[in-house]
């Protein structure tokens, strides 16, 4: 558990415990009354486990998938080579002092 998730912690027990109001907790979780209470409620309901962020121990949904790890091009790499594109704008040829001269 993190510091952050350990704090929340700290401020709910004290909600808990008629120490704190809900209203005084939010300001101190730097979250809305709303989400205090829900935040309040779920940690009754599941503990300190409702606390820890979601996705947490998943795998992250950008990483890509198995192609990817492979080396197997991406599709932008791909459109990149049909289309022949150049990949930064081009300046122009002459200079400034050259147009003058014309």
């Amino acid at each position: 558990m993190n510091q952050k998730e350990q704090a929340r912690i700290s401020v709910l027990n004290s909600v808990l415990e008629y120490q704190v109001p809900i209203a005084d907790a939010a300001e101190l979780l730097g979250v809305t009354q709303r989400q205090a209470r829900r935040m309040l409620a779920a940690y009754r309901e599941r503990g300190a486990a409702a606390l820890a962020h979601g996705n947490r121990g998943r795998r992250p949904s950008a990483r890509g998938g198995p192609l990817h790890q492979a080396g197997a091009p991406s599709w932008c790499d791909w459109r990149r080579s049909v289309t022949k594109a150049p990949t930064t704008p081009t300046a122009p040829s002459c200079s400034v002092s050259e147009q003058a001269s014309t």
